[in-house]
C-alpha cells in the first residue's frame, strides 16, 4: 500500500492498495496481519510518523486494533474480498437498440455481459 498524503488528515492516514494479478485474500476479507498479540502498522526503515504536540514532537502510536471478521471494511454487508484467480471473460454481447440504419449522432445501446 502507498501512503496518500493529500487524502490524509491530522487524524486519519490514507493508503492506496492496487490489486495486482494473482493477488488474493483466499475467500477471506481483506485484513492486516498481527504478530502474536501485537498489531501495528509497519512503515519503511527511513519512514517515520510523528504525533504533533507542542513540546516535544513524539513518534505516533502505530498500534492497530485486533482484526475483525469483516476485515478492513467499515461495512458489515460489503466486505472487501480480492480474487484475481480468473480474468473476466465476455460471455455475450447484445444490443437493446432495434436493427436499422443509423446516422452520425445516433445512439446505439450495447450490452456486454461478463462471467
Amino acid at each position: 500500500a502507498i501512503f496518500v498524503p493529500n487524502a490524509s488528515s491530522d487524524f486519519e492516514l490514507v493508503f492506496r492498495y492496487t490489486v495486482q494479478n494473482e493477488h488474493s485474500t483466499n475467500g477471506e476479507t481483506l485484513n492486516y496481519i498481527c504478530t502474536g498479540k501485537s498489531c501495528s502498522l509497519i512503515v519503511g526503515a527511513s519512514t517515520t510518523i510523528k504525533a504533533f504536540a507542542t513540546n516535544p514532537i513524539i513518534e505516533a502510536d502505530l498500534t492497530l486494533p485486533p482484526p475483525t471478521s469483516r476485515g478492513i471494511s467499515d461495512d458489515d454487508f460489503m466486505p472487501i474480498i480480492i480474487d484475481t484467480s480468473g480474468n473476466p471473460r465476455v460471455v455475450s454481447v447484445s444490443s437493446l437498440t432495434s436493427s436499422g440504419v443509423y446516422t452520425p449522432g445516433d445512439a446505439i445501446n450495447i450490452v456486454a455481459t461478463f462471467n
